[in-house]
């Protein structure tokens, strides 16, 4: 059969009919087929199996893909010499080299394809493509054939990162302290990561070796070691400071997905200790009274609050037990720092204060609040007191008035008559006086309105009445008594604080005139004690106690002395004056002797000349009261550059020359001499000589001592 030349065939049909002898061809029929074309065709189909059968579709890193070929021959000729070769690189074995027509075989490669980072980073599917080289039978040339191309598609990228901190150090930190940190940055995602970078709130700058790191690689990364240093907002807030460590990177795989992570590690800070110490600051108003406060003075104060602890203290707060709660700035108070405040109203010295002699203290509490802590709290109390004056024990007994009954006789007294005598008490000291009795050695104790009088105040206190007697009169002399004041001055014990006298003439059956000598003082709460300065002058009375009038009457003594009269009746009196009035001396207090006057009268009685006296009479001077007050001032020679200073500001150092000087003052009432001064810091100690007369502020004295 020649090739290509279509297959041809002829009937006829014969038959014998009873008219003929021979077969008749009835009919004839040829038809041709066309012989086929030879056409070699394998087809090639290429199976992908992955090694774990739960990632057939999303391949990992180090799956092994094994590959099968299905070859089949949809040609019309049988094809010879079959070799099967893929992309891979595999070798791929056949069981056969020829397939009839029609016929199929299934080759295998090895060792198949393993699959790599870079596969799964890049993102698409692994593909391989089959290739087949045969003969067609019968001969000819070589014809190949290609499978389709057989992909199995890789894990979808899921980048993730880890990030680990570690600080420098593990506390617990302080203020000033510094911290640094270090990082551990793992790739826990299945594709490599770029444009890796590292940020941290608590340090300004964070290293990386490298902006790429591959899957399932770790990198580490540092902070600078001092990258961090613990303020005082740190240690007040009182936890752990954390830092806020932040890794990001994206994916190499198309659509370069981003990935983070965050971690932090936590340094204790150290125990907050909050401490307040308080200082108490005492004043006095008028500040001349500040070594001794006096009634009526205004008393602060003023605090200082220093903040010794660790942490911020919040609304300072001052309580003080003697003026109330203060005011302080309604701020923060740093640690280490010192606020200043005021105390509440100002205490006024009370009388009672004055009494008792005794300091005023205050005792002030600071109260403040630590961070986190929703309450204040005490942190500390300091006491503060402020030195009372002692304060000047005295009062003044005086007679007021003599009340004789019947009222005729005022002058002279006779058997049977009556009188009571009303004195009157003063306080003429600076502290309240309890406990008042007057006691009159002749009429008894008086009957007082109370027993207590304040400074300044007064009261009139009145004896028993007492009833002359005979006897009285028969001595012919004047009745005299004295009363004595007692009193409790402050704190003091009960004591003699002055006497008073009576004197009342008694009348007399003969002719007779009574003298009677008396100093008055100037100013008059002085009356019983004159000081320096004080005025004296001096008054006589004179009575007629007698029975006959007497005339010509005249008065000789201290000065010159002038009579209203020179005429007196029965029972009649009169007041004659001296003109010697007198100043009392420094030189007399320092004597402390009583100042004295004396008298004498002479009259004239139908009888004949008569004369009385010499009658004296005295006014006591103040008693001595000697004060001294020293102040001392200290200059310092420092040993460096021998350079003196007024005020010690920064303490001194060994080696210092300190200088002592002393300025005594004499606040008594009496001259001193013979002064010296003892300190134990200063062995010799020379003063100026000569003595001190008394005066509260002294120009030419105080001596200047040094030591």
């Amino acid at each position: 059969m020649v090739a290509n030349v279509p297959l041809t065939d002829a009937l006829s049909v014969q038959a014998q009919n009873t008219a003929a002898v021979l077969p008749t061809t009835y009919a004839a029929l040829s038809s041709s087929v066309a012989v086929a074309v030879p056409q070699p065709s394998l087809s090639v189909l290429l199976s992908s199996t992955v090694s774990d059968p739960t990632r057939q579709n999303a391949a990992a890193a180090g799956d092994l893909i094994t590959y099968g070929y299905t070859v089949t021959n949809n040609g019309n000729v049988q094809m010879d010499s079959i070799a099967v070769a893929d992309t891979k690189g595999d070798t791929v074995t056949c069981p056969h080299p020829t397939l009839a027509i029609g016929d199929s075989m299934t080759c295998t490669a090895s060792p198949g394809y393993t699959v790599v980072q870079a596969d799964v980073d890049a993102g698409v599917a692994v593909t391989n493509v089959a290739t087949v080289t045969t003969v067609p039978a019968g001969g000819g040339s070589t014809v190949t054939f290609t499978s389709p191309a057989g992909g199995v598609q890789v894990a979808a990228a899921v980048p993730a990162l880890r990030i680990t901190v570690a600080a420098s150090t593990a506390g617990p930190v302080r203020l000033g302290d510094t911290i640094g940190y270090d990082y551990t940055v793992d790739n826990l995602g299945n594709v490599k990561l770029d444009n890796l970078g590292v940020t941290d709130a608590k340090a300004a700058t964070v290293t990386c070796p490298a902006t790429v790191l591959p899957a399932g690689a770790t990198m580490g990364c540092h902070s600078s070691s001092t990258s961090y240093t613990v303020g005082q907002a740190d240690i007040d807030a009182g936890v752990p400071i954390r830092n806020d460590a932040i890794v990001d990177a994206l994916s190499v795989a198309p659509g370069h997905m981003p990935a983070s992570a965050e971690s932090n590690a936590p340094v204790p800070v150290v125990a907050a200790a909050p401490a307040l110490t308080l200082t108490s600051i005492p004043h006095v108003t008028p500040a001349g009274h500040a070594a001794a406060a006096q009634t009526g003075d205004q008393v602060y104060f003023t605090y200082q609050v220093h903040n010794g602890g660790n942490v911020t203290m919040h609304g300072v707060a001052i309580t003080d037990t003697l003026t109330g709660p203060g005011t302080c700035p309604n701020v923060p108070l740093p640690v280490n720092t010192t606020m200043s405040c005021t105390g509440g109203p100002s205490y006024i010295v009370t009388q009672d204060d004055y009494d008792a002699a005794a300091p005023l203290s205050g005792t002030a509490r600071v109260q403040a609040r630590a961070p986190g802590v929703p309450v204040p709290g005490t942190y500390d109390t300091a006491t503060a007191g402020v030195p009372v004056g002692s304060g000047n024990a005295a009062a003044a007994l005086a007679t007021a008035a003599l009340r004789v009954l019947p009222a005729g006789h005022q002058a002279a007294v006779e058997a049977g008559d009556r009188f009571a005598v009303d004195f009157t008490v003063r306080n003429t000291g600076t502290l309240t006086m309890r406990n008042i009795t007057v006691s009159d050695d002749r009429a008894g104790t008086a009957t007082c309105p109370g027993t207590s009088l304040r400074p300044a105040a007064s009261m009139t206190c009145t004896t028993p009445t007492y009833t002359v007697l005979q006897s009285d009169i028969d001595r012919g002399e004047p009745l005299t008594s004295v009363a004595t004041l007692r009193g409790q001055a402050g704190t003091g014990a009960v004591q003699t604080y002055g006497t008073a006298g009576t004197w009342l003439a008694v009348t007399r059956g003969v002719p007779s005139l009574d003298v009677r000598v008396v100093g008055t003082v100037s100013p008059a709460a002085h009356r019983d004690a004159a000081g320096v300065g004080d005025g004296l002058t001096w008054t006589f009375q004179v009575v007629n106690n007698g029975n006959q009038t007497f005339t010509a009457i005249a008065a000789t003594g201290t000065g010159t002395i002038t009579c209203p009269q020179d005429r007196l009746t029965v029972r009649e009196t009169m007041t004659c004056t001296s003109d010697r009035g007198h100043t009392v001396t420094q030189e007399e207090v320092d004597a402390g002797k009583a100042l004295g006057a004396v008298v004498t009268v002479t009259g004239t009685a139908p009888d004949g000349p008569h004369r009385f006296g010499p009658v004296d009479g005295t006014v006591a001077v103040v008693a001595a009261d000697p004060r001294l007050e020293i102040a001392m001032t200290t200059r310092v020679t420092a040993q460096a550059d021998m350079v003196e200073a007024e005020e010690v500001d920064t303490g001194v150092t060994a080696g210092d020359l300190l200088r002592y000087t002393y300025k005594v003052y004499n606040r008594g009432n009496v001259t001193v001499g013979s002064l010296s001064v003892v300190h134990a810091r200063a062995p010799k100690i020379s003063c100026a000589t000569g003595s001190s007369p008394p005066a509260p502020v002294p120009t030419a004295w105080p001596p200047t001592c040094t030591g």
